[in-house]
């Protein structure tokens, strides 16, 4: 199992990933009974069935109203303090399920709230009491999710009140706290889910008047929450001290962070923190309606990292601010509070995604500055920053707004982003040269996205010429040649470390090649660099999964020293593979930064000039 968690810093921006081949977690890493918890894969007791079918009642029945709200603790980043704040009430319980029950405990009616958290049922005229009970649930046109408390138990969460039916009446506000059961954070989830999926039917809902071959949204399919107060979702990794919300693929499941060790007040906490869930509704957004490659691995924001973790957390991260702060706003942040005023308040995050922090550095985290064209399909918040100037109608000389359409195309519906030749190891490049591709029938692109692409602080490029460009040798490129410039970096000896160290985009090529038939593969790479110091260039050979620099998934590999030909008289790395099935590789051209000697401490070494190249599988040269 793969562990979709960002190390450093941004530990809420999680994704986990259950695979066949383990090179994290697996799953008798899990920690045993904690609270009863077993896994956040585990399958408990079903969840209670949902109380869908109202039932009318014959005669004189009364009518009962009232009004559902939840409180939630506000974020702020201004004056001496910054975090969540106090309690604000006063907050809608929307499309949320409502049961009632009467005073043996039989279930009498079934409704619903409304947008603005009111409800209005019918019961049979008694002096007897009822109890009715809000739950943390929707399952309507507007919204398909439970908010539950462990998957060993699958237990929704309630307010609730007593009242009798003698008489058609109001029976007033119920409400869901934030302090003691700080049950209103069930609720703020729930209600953070109905925001989303009412988003996307505004911005996407008629997708197919706009791009041809979008299909319009309505409803998501079903998503489970799980919440606990004062529980920290990484107890099941073994770290409870270190927070984690995540999302579970496959499993359509959520685990949102409710504190560490039962403290609420000042530790971690995710619950009202609007732009973390949101984030983690995106992964299963992508999940449901796209395809994601991210293998994993961390992302503060200060690196270049792989380009298809990349773009699942730009993702993640453009998507909620699309919905918590709308294209009009002109400062959609990444926010990450611990603590509140009830205890100890601080912000772990506060990120801008319209433009860099006027005190970014290479070193802060969420700046992600691309030194060069090309550079930013690598940067997590260059890729946010530029989805964002497609969604946003600021007047800040961009040519593109309100866009949101377009990248929801892009991602879904079959235009390319999940299927066709090029839909392995995708990233924004892949998504970029798409929506070049995409159309309403009269336009082809529908919006220029190049002026947003070139600039300074996204860095990309509409191909995929830095990584998982197709090569094949199907056809003739002459003389064409590859070329690395690499960056000089001083690096350990040691091979792991090597790898979590070199710099993705300069000291790294990447090449999709698709095996049509299993066989033999001997994949070599030549050297044609005639002058200047040439790279010591490494050859990796990475089955799809193409997890960077991990064992499991390199199929072979050729990182010595180059020897010269005496016959041919060229430098050069071979890997031989007695048989590779059919399939699509992952082919990685690496610079050796680290060392040149077999005394890498008291050697370093630059990295080399600009260093021509070529590949070969069976003698036969591979073509872009």
């Amino acid at each position: 199992m793969h562990i979709y968690r960002t190390l450093l810093l941004i530990l809420a921006l999680a994704f986990v990933a259950i695979t066949s081949t383990s090179c994290g977690l697996a799953e008798s890493s899990y920690i045993k009974s904690v609270n009863g918890r077993i896994s956040p894969t585990y399958t408990g007791v079903s969840e209670s069935a949902y109380c869908s079918n109202p039932i009318i009642y014959s005669g004189s029945p009364v009518t009962i109203t009232g009004n559902a709200t939840y409180e939630q603790r506000e974020s702020f980043d201004t004056g001496i303090s910054n975090g969540l704040g106090s309690p604000v009430p006063g907050n809608a319980i929307r499309r949320a399920e409502i049961v009632v029950l009467d005073s043996n405990g039989s279930r009498v009616q079934c409704a619903e709230t409304d947008e603005n958290g009111d409800f209005n049922f019918q019961l049979p005229q008694s002096t007897s009491s009822f109890t009715i009970y809000i739950n943390s649930r929707a399952n309507n046109s507007f919204a398909k999710v439970s908010v539950l408390n462990m998957p060993e138990q699958n237990k929704h969460y309630s307010v609730s009140k007593v009242f009798t039916a003698n008489v058609t009446k109001d029976i007033g506000n119920i409400n869901a706290e934030a302090r003691n059961s700080v049950v209103g954070a069930a609720f703020h989830i729930l209600d953070l889910i109905v925001k989303a999926n009412d988003f996307l039917r505004s911005e996407a809902g008629t997708c197919s008047a706009d791009v041809t071959g979008c299909s319009d949204f309505t409803v998501a399919d079903k998503v489970s929450i799980y919440w606990e107060k004062g529980f920290n979702p990484n107890t099941y990794f073994g770290a409870p001290t270190s927070g984690l919300s995540f999302y579970l693929p496959g499993f359509s499941r959520l685990f949102i962070l409710g504190g560490i060790n039962g403290d609420v007040d000042s530790s971690d906490t995710d619950h009202f923190d609007d732009t973390i869930i949101i984030h983690e509704y995106g992964h299963f957004l992508e999940d449901k309606y796209s395809d994601s490659d991210s293998p994993g691995g961390s992302h503060s924001g200060k690196f270049a990292i792989d380009p298809r973790l990349a773009f699942s957390e730009a993702w993640g991260n453009f998507f909620q601010a699309a919905v918590n702060y709308g294209e009009a706003s002109t400062s959609p942040m990444y926010i990450d509070t611990s603590g509140n005023t009830d205890g100890v308040t601080s912000l772990i995050l506060d990120i801008p995604l319209e433009t860099k922090d006027a005190g970014c550095t290479s070193l802060t985290p969420g700046c992600d500055m691309p030194t060069t064209s090309g550079e930013g399909n690598f940067r997590e918040f260059a890729i946010t920053r530029a989805l964002w100037d497609v969604f946003d109608t600021n007047v800040d000389g961009e040519s593109v707004s309100g866009a949101f359409n377009e990248i929801w195309a892009g991602i879904t519906n079959g235009n390319g982003f999940i299927s066709g030749a090029d839909s392995k190891f995708r990233d924004v490049g892949l998504l970029h040269s798409i929506q070049n591709n995409l159309t309403d029938g009269v336009s082809t692109p529908i919006s220029d996205w190049g002026p947003l692409r070139s600039i300074a602080e996204n860095g990309q490029q509409d191909d995929r010429e830095h990584y998982a460009q197709i090569v094949t040798t199907g056809g003739s490129c002459g003389t064409r040649n590859f070329n690395i410039n690499p960056l000089n970096e001083d690096r350990d000896a040691e091979f792991e470390h090597e790898f979590e160290t070199s710099h993705l985009f300069y000291n790294n090529d990447f090449y999709h090649f698709k095996m049509i038939s299993s066989g033999p593969a001997t994949f070599q790479l030549n050297y044609l660099t005639s002058s200047g110091v040439e790279a010591d260039l490494d050859l990796f050979i990475y089955n799809e999964s193409a997890d960077y620099g991990s064992q499991s998934s390199i199929l072979g590999m050729d990182n010595s020293f180059p020897a010269t030909s005496p016959t041919l008289d060229v430098e050069s790395q071979t890997v031989n593979i007695s048989n590779l099935p059919a399939g699509d590789y992952l082919i990685n051209v690496k610079v050796k930064t680290h060392h040149i000697t077999a005394m890498p401490d008291t050697n370093p070494a630059a990295a080399g000039g600009s260093t021509d190249y070529e590949i070969l599988i069976g003698g036969i040269r591979l073509c872009p």
